[in-house]
């Protein structure tokens, strides 16, 4: 006899419908009898594979409820065993085991950005040479292992749960920011080849750009200052990718490393973007950001594998020389209101 208390306090455990458990308590039919067969086969419902036995295993499930008795538990699906069972289990009110594949949006996404982040950080850490005296990757990489939990970044967990696996990514991305800092900073830095000393660059990350909120991009170039953009590839084949960040300037020029003018693009920032930023940046922060961005710089950026590439954005009274400029204007179609976005060359 396998009662509900045996499985809670002796170890045994199954899953039950936290309505079907509350009609069992109440009937006192809790106590089921629980019969394994080792020897029956999997339930194969893939028709390209020669082992297909779907109507075989359904005749002897109906043959084997037939020859015992009319009331017994059939365990049907799993977590890794006929995955096309539809059945919905739930341990309380709107809290059902289904949509693995889509459920926390917001955790699976930070687990894949945390997971490319980590693949940079490692391999730059690898370049200046890892110490465990000073900031490492040790503790993103263990935050990311234990949200490979089938219960971690599938998203059934618990949201206190789901915080907490945040929380402890967010932990290690700021020891692994610094090791990126860090890094470029040795690997720019002229005097590398005899060693990285005590570099003067100061490398400072955007994590929150998703909010258009950057305030190392966010510094008026209107007094002959200049912004260094370093981009990292991780991969293992050149890529060629655009990339944006906030300005308040609207003179700017961007240039490649060896001072080649880039083509770039200015675009105007949606007052509803800067309500949104303003409002999840003193969520994050405690306090409103101290610069309000005008647009957003495009261009793209061309990357070799396993390498850096640098620019530099400057202003430039030139009119020729400056960043293509977007205008946005508004309109009215129908009681909509719609954008228009028209280039100024």
């Amino acid at each position: 006899m396998l009662t509900y208390w045996a499985r809670r306090q002796v170890g045994f455990d199954s899953r039950i419908d936290y309505q079907d458990r509350i009609k069992q308590k109440k009937e006192k039919s809790l106590e089921v009898i629980w019969r394994v067969n080792a020897d029956s086969p999997v339930v194969q419902d893939n028709v390209d594979l020669f082992d297909y036995n779907v109507q075989e295993r359904v005749n002897d499930f109906v043959a084997a409820a037939i020859a015992q008795a009319n009331h017994i538990m059939w365990t049907v699906g799993t977590d890794f065993k006929y995955q096309y069972a539809h059945t919905c289990y739930a341990d309380r009110v709107n809290a059902y085991w289904t949509g693995y594949f889509t459920s926390r949006p917001a955790l699976k996404f930070y687990v894949r950005k945390m997971s490319g982040y980590y693949l940079a950080a490692s391999q730059l850490e690898f370049f200046k040479g890892r110490s465990d005296s000073r900031p490492n990757t040790d503790s993103l990489a263990d935050s990311l292992a234990i949200a490979q939990h089938h219960d971690a970044v599938a998203g059934t967990e618990k949201q206190q749960v789901a915080n907490d696996y945040a929380k402890r990514q967010s932990i290690g991305y700021t020891e692994a920011e610094k090791v990126v800092a860090s890094s470029l900073a040795c690997l720019t830095d002229s005097k590398s080849s005899i060693g990285c000393g005590d570099s003067t660059s100061n490398f400072q990350q955007c994590p929150l750009l998703n909010i258009t909120y950057c305030p190392a991009s966010e510094t008026d170039l209107s007094h002959g200052k200049n912004l260094i953009v370093v981009t990292y590839n991780s991969l293992g084949w050149k890529r060629e990718d655009v990339i944006r960040f906030p300005v308040v300037n609207e003179d700017v020029v961007v240039r490649d490393s060896e001072g080649r003018k880039m083509e770039s693009q200015l675009l105007p920032i949606v007052d509803a973007y800067v309500d949104l930023r303003n409002y999840y940046a003193r969520a994050y922060l405690g306090s409103n950001p101290e610069v309000e961005p005008k647009f957003l710089l495009a261009f793209t950026a061309s990357v070799p594998p396993l390498g850096f590439s640098t620019y530099i954005i400057s202003t430039s009274k030139m009119p020729g020389a400056r960043s293509t400029r977007s205008s946005m204007y508004k309109f009215q179609m129908g009681g909509n209101q719609l954008l228009k976005l028209v280039k100024e060359i």
